[in-house]
């Protein structure tokens, strides 16, 4: 019995597993692979997967930030405004005013006595030895010739004032009062009272423009006669005193007196054909530079150039061959500096040698040539 059942646990075991040869479907299955050396791990086409998931995400990310790059709005293109280097004349003044002064003259008696009579008034023109006034010879003192007792004009002009009356004394001897006072119109001057800062430049023979209140269309003309070397102060401002004879052919019917006020320009210096530029240009360029527009290297060799163009003219003693001044260019008060030009919304430091400014213009030694194109500020005025 035990046998028995041995046995038919034995070819229980025996018989074959159907699934060892058929899937539950009924399909083949594929060999069970007994060779246990074979690695186990990820399988060469899922690598190449990864890598190819990779690369379209980089070339996603790339895509995008070509997008973004081409359609984010462009900053507009700087722009600059400019100006053109041009040849023309410089005059460097002086303003001042002052009263306008005649000659004048004083008439008075050399002896004491009572007036007469007073034969002029005030504002008449009276000529050279013409009775101007008269004494009672009797009340003049013992042995006084008689010709004292007439006062004649010392010079032709005109009467400015009479200080007496018939009847009263001569008054010889008054301090600081003459009895007939005469000016003389045909030759006036002006004492004008010129600041401290600018009496260094100014020099006998300048030539002088001035007008007047009353004639306010109308510039006259003068020369720079005097100089007074003792300044004057009021109200904490230094002057002086400067003689300006007025060219009387200038006044053309105009009828200035003595007193009116006469606002003065005195031509200090002068330049003609003569390079020119704005002072604008000048003060940009230095605005760029502190805006970062220009590169300090630009600035720094702009301006080593510049020293060099200095010593040059200064080895020659005469302006650059660009200008006709013939003036030794240490008068110019020559000055190293740089310019901007601007080409495609880039600046450029130019080297310069200025010379004399007028406060809107300045005079180019070296550097620019006329014609040439200078940024003067930016397109908005800054």
């Amino acid at each position: 019995m035990q046998e028995s059942q041995q046995r038919t646990e034995n070819q229980m075991l025996d018989r074959p597993r159907i699934q060892d040869d058929v899937d539950f479907f009924g399909e083949e299955s594929p060999p069970i692979s007994t060779d246990h050396s074979r690695p186990t791990g990820p399988q060469p086409g899922g690598g190449r997967r990864w890598i190819t998931i990779i690369a379209l995400v980089l070339l996603v990310i790339v895509l995008g930030g070509l997008a973004i790059a081409l359609l984010r709005p462009r900053s507009p293109q700087a722009t600059y405004q400019s100006q053109t280097v041009v040849k023309g004349d410089l005059n460097i003044t002086a303003s001042a005013t002052g009263p306008i002064q005649g000659t004048l003259y004083n008439a008075d008696f050399v002896a004491t006595g009572k007036i007469s009579e007073i034969d002029v008034s005030v504002g008449q023109h009276v000529t050279a030895g013409q009775t101007l006034a008269k004494l009672d010879a009797s009340t003049l003192p013992g042995n006084t010739p008689g010709a004292n007792a007439t006062l004649t004009a010392p010079h032709a002009g005109t009467v400015t004032a009479v200080n007496g009356t018939v009847g009263a004394s001569s008054g010889v001897g008054t301090t600081g009062t003459h009895f007939i006072v005469i000016v003389d119109t045909s030759s006036l001057s002006i004492v004008a009272n010129v600041n401290e800062v600018d009496i260094a430049k100014v020099a006998v023979g300048n030539a002088v423009t001035f007008t007047v209140g009353g004639y306010s269309t109308q510039q006259f003309q003068g020369t720079v006669h005097a100089i007074a070397p003792q300044g004057q102060t009021v109200s904490n401002v230094v002057t002086y005193p400067v003689t300006v004879n007025v060219d009387m052919n200038s006044l053309q019917g105009a009828n200035l007196l003595p007193g009116m006020t006469a606002n003065v320009t005195i031509n200090t210096q002068s330049r003609t054909s003569v390079l020119l530029i704005p002072v604008s240009a000048v003060n940009f360029a230095q605005s760029a530079q502190t805006q970062g527009l220009i590169s300090q290297s630009q600035v720094a060799t702009a301006l080593t150039q510049a020293h060099q163009q200095l010593a040059t003219l200064q080895s020659t003693g005469v302006n650059s061959g660009t200008n006709t001044n013939p003036n030794p260019v240490t008068n110019d008060n020559p000055n190293p500096a740089f310019v901007v030009t601007s080409s495609n919304g880039q600046l450029a430091a130019v080297p310069v040698v200025l010379g004399l400014s007028n406060g809107s213009m300045y005079e180019v030694l070296s550097g620019l040539s006329e014609g040439q194109t200078i940024a003067t500020s930016t397109s908005n005025g800054g």
